[in-house]
């Protein structure tokens, strides 16, 4: 259910400091996976956050 995401991140965003901080420019090169187009994307300091996966098998 996205717009139950959406509202628990507009919540954290208003009601959390540590997720009102700006990101910081000089993190480390950072490589995530994008599920549409099957190739490696490179996150920005302006990605708001990426989500995490595991599945044991």
């Amino acid at each position: 259910d996205f717009d139950l995401i959406k509202r628990w991140l507009k919540y954290c965003q208003a009601n959390h400091h540590e997720c009102r901080q700006s990101p910081n420019p000089t993190a480390f090169h950072l490589q995530v996976i994008d599920s549409q187009t099957r190739s490696l994307v490179v996150i920005t300091p302006n990605d708001p956050y990426a989500a995490l996966s595991y599945v044991w098998g």
